[in-house]
Parts: C-alpha cells; structure tokens; sequence
C-alpha cells in the first residue's frame, strides 16, 4: 500500500480529470482519496453508506482509462448493486 504508482504530478493529472468526470463535482473529501488512489499501488475507500464512495471510484476510473495504460482492475464491494454500478 506504499508503494508509489505515479508521481505527485501524474496524480495531480489524474485528480484534476476525475474531480470533474461526473455530473457533479467531487468534494474535498472525495478529491483527497482519488489522490491517494493515483498515488498508491492499492487503497481501500471506505465510508457509510450515502457519502459518495461510488462516485468517487467511477471518477477516479475514468480518469484511469483516460491515462491509456493496460489496467487490472479489482472491484469488490457489500453487495452486487455496487459492484454493478462501479462496472
């Protein structure tokens, strides 16, 4: 989980295309884990239901796909609703 994926700069990419890739802006909070995720080679997001986790991980995979590279890419979640939704 400390292993560095990606520079502070190529996250900052990453975090400037994502925070505006859904219909709404993300928030600080949201903005702050996408960073996180572009930096490291795994993160967890976790939250209570209704605080955005979804949107941050559609976000963050869009500006993934958008970088072009060859991607594995794991999603799990509670329930196939999520999973679902994030695929």
């Amino acid at each position: 989980a400390k292993t560095d994926v990606r520079s502070a700069t190529q996250a900052d990419g990453v975090v400037a295309f994502a925070s505006t890739a859904n219909q709404h802006p993300l928030n600080e909070s949201q903005v702050a884990a996408v960073r996180e995720c572009a930096l490291r080679q795994i993160a967890i997001i976790w939250g209570p239901p209704g605080t955005g986790k979804t949107d941050t991980l559609v976000a963050y995979l869009h500006a993934l796909v958008r970088e072009g590279k060859p991607l594995k890419i794991l999603i799990a979640g509670p329930n196939y609703r999520t999973v679902e939704e994030l695929s």
